[in-house]
């Protein structure tokens, strides 16, 4: 045909490499090979209903082996191909499969070690933890939410305050410490056992323990600003003075 006498085909010819022969004119046993696939297809579109049945009969015919014992699929890509037609599970397996496979366990073992050089260990997750979520577009923590449920070996469906659930995996959610309440005790109760603490003489005389105090005021205070003076030396840490030492010519 005109298409492969043109100048943009024998371009294409010559970057990549191969030879263009042609055939005589109104001769078509020369070219005999193209014209009995070109037969072929033909009967195949004159066999088939529709467009899937077409496909399917082309992929069988690629399936099915020549004279030569191969078939085109397995002279072109080097494998058998699947078809509907029963063949044994180990022909669809190629020769140099368990190589490539090995190869590709060895390179996950790899990865792996290289990756877990500065990976850390992330403590699994149970339903009810309160986690703070990742936010892919900004990278903040500023939503919260509950975890629900595990889906699938690292990923988790979380709830947020909002009521929408999302799934996040774990390396996109931070586990919230547990916040445990305290019990308040109020200082400026009356103690029992210090009112019960009373010297033999101030029961004996209340009132002048009473009229003592009142009447002395600031020795009161005073005595209180030494008492607390003493508690803040004795907690205060004591400096170590280490005398210099001299020089003593020795003869």
């Amino acid at each position: 045909g005109p298409q492969f006498s043109s100048s943009e085909f024998s371009d294409f010819a010559k970057d990549w490499g191969f030879k263009h022969v042609t055939s005589s004119p109104n001769y078509p046993k020369s070219n005999g090979l193209a014209e009995s696939s070109v037969t072929t297809v033909k009967t195949l579109l004159k066999k088939a209903h529709d467009r899937n049945d077409f496909q399917k009969s082309l992929l069988i015919y690629r399936s099915t082996p020549l004279q030569n014992g191969l078939s085109p699929a397995q002279m072109l890509m080097g494998r058998r191909i699947r078809s509907n037609l029963p063949v044994h599970e180990g022909l669809l397996t190629p020769k140099a499969a368990h190589k490539v496979r090995k190869a590709k366990e060895e390179m996950k073992v790899k990865q792996k070690r290289l990756y877990d050089r500065k990976a850390k260990h992330l403590p699994f997750l149970k339903p009810g933890d309160e986690v703070r979520l990742r936010d892919a577009s900004t990278g903040n923590w500023r939503q919260q939410g509950r975890v629900q449920e595990e889906v699938c070996p690292r990923s988790y469906k979380v709830q947020l305050e909002s009521g929408l659930s999302l799934r996040r995996n774990r390396a996109s959610l931070q586990l919230q410490p547990m916040v445990e309440n305290t019990a308040v005790t109020d200082t400026n109760l009356p103690d029992s056992d210090a009112s019960l603490n009373l010297t033999t003489e101030e029961q004996e005389h209340p009132k002048e323990s009473l009229t003592a105090e009142s009447a002395s005021p600031t020795r009161s205070k005073l005595s209180d600003s030494t008492n607390f003076s003493d508690v803040t030396r004795s907690l205060r840490p004591k400096r170590h003075v280490q005398p210099p030492k001299r020089l003593i010519e020795t003869c």
